[in-house]
Order: C-alpha cells, then structure tokens, then sequence
C-alpha cells in the first residue's frame, strides 16, 4: 500500500468516526470545528475541481517569468556577495565565497510561500 494511500485512508477513517460521534451527539470540544473543516475542503474540491481549466499559455509564461526573476537575482546576488567580500580599497582579503544556487532558490521558494499564504488568508477572510 503506498504512502498517499495511507493518508488517504486515515483521513477517510478520521471522517467517518467524526460523523459517527456527531450523529450520536457526543460533544468533544473542537469536534464541529474539525469536522467541517474536513469536510468542508472535501465538499469544496469535489464541486470546484470538475470545473477548473488550466491555460497552458499562462502556465508556459509563469514558468518563464519565474526562471528569468530567478536567474536575474542570481546574478545580481553573486555580484553582491563578491562586491560585499572587497575591502574599502576593492582588495579582497582572502578567498571570495560564490554565492550558490541553493541560496537563490530557497530564497525564491521563501517568497513565493509567503505570497501564498497571504492569498490563503485573504481567501479565508473574504470567505
């Protein structure tokens, strides 16, 4: 059994003893607000996702954008970081750390995490 089929099955199992212990009326504290938030995201997707249409064009010039965006701060970065190593008299003291992809990209990563989750919250504020 894969993974994903594990998690499936525990959300599913978790669903349906919330719903047994509602339909019996055993209040736990939290219990409704659990509930609906499971089964709320599960009733949402199951009517949204039959409806959703992905414009290629759009994902083609995101991607583009983003290696662009991703690529200019890396060069400009590294120009940094060598700049920052020199000495006031341009005379670098020792060997200059490069600055590494991996820097850029989870710098990257950070930002566009961010920039979902404000959408997130404003989502569940708007709602």
């Amino acid at each position: 059994m894969s993974r994903n089929a594990k998690r499936v099955g525990w959300v599913v199992g978790v669903l349906v003893l919330l719903t047994f212990l509602e339909c019996m009326g055993i209040w736990i504290p939290g219990l409704d607000i659990l509930f609906e938030l499971l089964s709320g995201w599960i009733t949402f997707l199951v009517r949204v996702m039959p409806k959703v249409q992905v414009r290629w064009d759009l994902v083609v010039s995101t991607a583009i954008y983003a290696i662009v965006l991703v690529g200019g701060a890396h060069g400009f970065l590294r120009w940094l970081c060598r700049e920052m190593s020199r000495g006031p008299a341009g005379v670098s003291a020792g060997p200059v750390p490069r600055w590494r992809w991996r820097w850029t990209l989870s710098g990257f990563l950070i930002v566009i995490l961010m920039f979902t989750a404000g959408m997130a919250a404003i989502g569940v504020l708007h709602q």
